[in-house]
This record gives structure tokens, C-alpha cells and sequence, in this order.
């Protein structure tokens, strides 16, 4: 669908049908695209419907909808400061050359394999699929759970025989160390701080391992390092050829070919970017910190308060815009405590009717892990978040109403498995009040299947995310007994794998 659209001369912005309902409205108002291609069953004139057959209503898009940028290719979206999205506007000429240079870096060619593991709606999808078409390389995408679970992820690494793989080091980390970790010729790891252990733990299940940096804003990627396991510290390495990358007080500049035009409906003037002229090229400021040593970059954090979680770049501002506009919330201070995305509230409601809420309206990745209700939120004289008392707070707060919300009625064993990613403290106790996030949530059904054979739908799960729920749910599945039982196991060759329980799905 992709290279359809490309080949029509238009210009795609994909979009997670898991997105809040509220942001996808965001980006259409924004964005003001010609022509919808969806799986919802909207109806409309210029909605594509992908049913039993096609219809082909189209719109010219109005002559300024690109502020005349020459070459449009595609339109990422990032979090905005204000809480509404940012559309990046990026080149023709700047994904050429990154997809030139990582089909080189990677060396890619038509034997390799390549898993188009990213979400399509996420900037890094496209360092996986246009380098692959460039290599003349196999991308193979997941049609079922695969992709979200670590031991399953590792298994179909191996099964569809992958060469190459790329992601997050959180995600890298959990796949390693499952029980029979995938050996490939490519291991890629983007969107985090690749720390030097992990590098030694990867080198070792691989023949080429990559350290990669780059915002959407810059199409992706801008600097690479070849990791050889010897590195005290992971750099984020040189810069591709053909982009210039600088340190200037600390703070890393990019800029030439790979920065995009600008965002979508606004001037450069008051964003990151510094337009092209004439005389000197486009420049993004993506907020990164940096140190220049022996002729290789390191990354030494954000200027202001994104933070990564999971390889996601999110904005504790933009998603307190969100928390606040939600009824009962008086206040609220959201940061990172203990690598988890944390919330301070100040309301008159439950907390687990906020939280339940507060997913209707935000990404999962951008789903605060801990929360604890307050009375008022810490602030420095500076009116700037105190983060140590807030801290504190959080601790203090959570360890209360841990004491105070009793013991679930068993099974013990289920109770161990949650337990492992998160605070057990009652039948009603949240998930993701308690200290679990969405991988982890993952995790625990993955968990679960392996113990008792029970394959938990992730999205029914979700709709509720207690342990009283997931008991009724794996109950349902079980039977009264509801008792551990061996899981039938996968059978790994070198041509086919037999995966019982998996069910054929969409991710998009």
C-alpha cells in the first residue's frame, strides 16, 4: 500500500489504529489529507474503504499544503510541547540517503532478511523498509503476536530465519535473554542509550552490531557506530555521509540533506528547524546534549524535558496537557522515577477511574506506569517540578495504598507471575497503578500461556487491567481447575516452526 501511494505521487502519514481517537482527529485537522485509506469502515468522499473491493474517490490536495517543499516524501508525526501532535515534513532527498547509507552499514543485499519489526506510524519504520527495497533485501513482516512478546520474538527471529534486526534496547535486552536467544548477522539498536553491557551481551549473538542516533525530524538516522564489544561507553558514533553533525555548547546540531522540510503548517521561525536559504542549509536543533571525543559522538541526554521510555521520545509536558483536561483532575506532574513514566494527581476521583480514562486519550507508550494521589503537587520556587519530593511523594503514597487494598483471592501461582511486574495488592488493584507498563503487560501473558496454555487476548485484557479480570479471563480459558499445565512446545527447525495458540491478527 505504501509504494502505491508513493507511486500515485502522494504523500503517506500512517497512522496506529490504536491511536486515542482524540489524537487521530488532531492530525486530520492538522494534516487536512486528501484521501483516507482506512480498514474502520468510515464513509466519506474521500475515504479509500479496504473491504471486499476498492472505491476511489480523490481530492487534489490545495497547491500550499506542503509550504513549498519541492520533494515531499512522507509525514511523521512526534509529540507536541502543547500536547497536540507535530507533523515532520521529510524529504525525498533525505530518505534516499539514509536508506543508501543504512542498506551500506548494515550490508544489506538480497540474501538478507530483514524484520519490519517498528510500527508503521513510528518514524523507524521507514529505516526498515525503503533500505530493504534499496538492497534488494527479503522484509518480512510479523501477521500475528509475535512482535509483542520477547520468548515469541525470539522464537519467530529464528523461525523465519532473520538476518537482521533492529530496536530499542529495552526491547534487544528482553529478547537476548530469553531462554534459546536468535543468532543474526545484524543486530540494530536505536531510540535509547545502548549501555556498554548490553552491547557485550548483543556483540555475542551477532556478527554486526550498530549504535544508531537520528530524530524523526532528521529522517531517522543521522549518526552509526560499529559496536566491537571492546567500548568502555557506546557512542552514537559518526555521521552519516553526506550529513553534518556538530557540537555547538553542548548541544547537538543536524544539518543538511536528511533534515526535513519543517512542520506541517508551521514556519520555521519559532520551531527547532532553521529553513534553508540559498546560502547555507536546513539546521535542526532536536534538544540533545552531546560531547565530541577522539572524532566520535556521545550522547549525554535532553535539554528540556523529553525523556526515552522503551524508545519512545515522549513529552511529560504534552502528556500532563492531557491528564489535566480529564474531569477531576485538578493538577498533575508527570516524570520518570525508577525508568518508568510516573504521575503525581491532585483529584477528587478514584485513581484507577483516572488511569482507566486517561488511556482513552493517550498512546500506550505514553501510559504513566506509577501514579499516587496527593494533595498538592511539589513545585520549586522556580514554579519548576521538585522532582526529589515528588519522588518521595510517590513512594510514600504508593506504599499506603498498597497496605490498604487487602490480598486477592488466588491462585497463588497466577499471584507469582503478576508479582514479577507488579505490586500485588488486590483483585481490584490496576496493572498499570501497581508498577507494570505495556511491554511488561506483555510480558505477563506470555507468562501465563507458558503455564497454563491459556492464550489471553492482549485488548481484553486491557479493558481491564486487573488481577481479578486476568483470573476470569484465564478461568474462561482453563476451566474451573485453573491449575498450571505443561504448554505444549514449539518445534524449531530450519525450515518451519509450529507455534500451537498463536491466532492469525492485524497489527494495523
Amino acid at each position: 500500500m505504501l509504494l502505491a501511494l508513493w507511486a500515485n505521487g502522494m504523500v503517506p502519514l500512517l497512522v496506529d489504529r490504536a491511536s486515542p481517537t482524540a489524537r487521530v482527529d488532531a492530525v486530520r485537522r492538522l494534516a487536512d489529507p486528501s484521501t483516507v485509506v482506512t480498514f474502520e469502515g468510515e464513509t466519506g468522499t474521500n475515504h479509500e474503504i479496504l473491504d471486499d473491493h476498492w472505491t476511489s474517490e480523490y481530492r487534489a490536495a490545495a497547491v500550499d499544503t506542503f509550504d513549498g517543499c519541492p520533494d515531499p516524501a512522507y509525514v511523521s508525526m512526534t509529540s507536541g510541547s502543547t500536547g497536540d501532535p507535530l507533523l515532520a515534513l521529510c524529504r525525498w532527498r533525505g530518505l534516499d540517503l539514509v536508506a543508501r547509507e543504512w542498506a551500506r552499514v548494515a550490508e544489506l543485499g538480497p540474501a538478507s532478511r530483514v524484520l519490519q519489526f517498528a510500527s508503521p506510524a513510528y518514524d523507524a519504520f521507514y529505516t526498515e523498509v525503503v533500505p530493504a527495497i534499496v538492497a534488494g533485501s527479503t522484509l518480512v513482516c510479523p501477521d500475528d503476536d509475535s512482535w509483542a512478546v520477547p520468548s515469541r520474538l525470539a522464537t519467530a527471529l529464528r523461525a523465519r530465519r532473520i538476518t537482521h534486526f533492529t530496536a530499542p534496547p529495552s526491547v534487544l535486552s528482553r529478547v537476548l535473554a530469553t531462554p534459546v536467544p536468535p543468532r543474526l548477522e545484524f543486530l540494530g539498536s536505536a531510540g535509547e542509550k545502548l549501555e556498554t553491557t548490553l552491547a557485550r551481551t548483543a556483540r555475542r549473538h551477532c556478527s554486526r552490531l550498530v549504535n544508531a542516533y537520528g530524530p524523526a525530524e532528521a529522517t531517522v538516522c543521522a549518526t552509526v557506530h560499529v559496536v566491537d564489544g571492546s567500548e568502555d561507553e557506546v557512542p552514537i558514533g559518526r555521521p552519516l555521509e553526506g550529513v553534518d553533525v556538530r557540537i555547538k555548547d553542548g548541544e547537538i546540531t543536524i544539518a543538511g540533506t536528511t533534515v526535513a522540510w519543517g512542520y506541517l503548517g508551521q514556519p520555521a521561525a519559532g520551531t527547532r528547524f532553521e529553513a534553508e536559504t540559498p546560502t547555507s542549509p536546513a539546521v535542526f536543533r532536536p534538544g540533545d546534549l552531546g560531547e565530541l571525543r577522539d572524532g566520535l559522538i556521545y550522547f549525554r541526554g535532553r535539554r528540556d524535558r523529553q525523556v526515552k521510555i522503551r524508545g519512545h521520545r515522549l513529552d511529560p509536558s504534552a502528556i500532563e496537557w492531557h491528564l489535566r483536561r480529564i474531569a477531576g483532575v485538578t493538577d498533575c506532574a508527570v516524570f520518570v522515577h525508577g525508568g518508568d513514566l510516573a504521575c503525581l494527581m491532585v483529584s477528587d476521583r478514584p485513581l484507577s477511574t483516572v488511569s482507566q480514562e486517561s488511556r482513552t486519550i493517550l498512546p500506550a507508550a505514553e501510559w504513566p506506569a506509577r501514579w499516587a494521589r496527593v494533595d498538592a503537587i511539589p513545585y520549586l520556587r522556580s514554579d519548576k517540578l521538585d522532582v526529589a519530593r515528588a519522588q518521595v511523594l510517590l513512594d510514600r503514597f504508593e506504599t499506603r495504598d498498597a497496605q490498604s487494598a487487602g490480598t486477592a483471592d488466588g491462585p497463588r501461582w497466577l499471584a507469582e507471575l503478576w508479582e514479577r511486574h507488579a505490586s500485588f495488592t488486590g483483585d481490584d488493584a490496576d496493572f498499570f497503578l501497581s508498577g507494570g507498563d505495556s511491554l511488561s503487560a506483555m510480558e505477563l501473558l506470555d507468562a501465563v500461556y507458558e503455564s497454563c496454555g491459556v492464550d489471553v487476548d492482549v485488548a481484553d485484557f486491557l479493558a481491564e487491567p486487573t488481577f481479578g479480570h486476568l483470573r476470569q479471563l484465564v478461568s474462561r480459558g482453563a476451566g474451573p481447575g485453573l491449575s498450571p499445565v505443561p504448554r505444549p512446545q514449539a518445534v524449531v527447525d530450519d525450515e518451519s516452526v509450529e507455534l500451537p495458540g498463536l491466532r492469525e491478527r492485524q497489527q494495523f
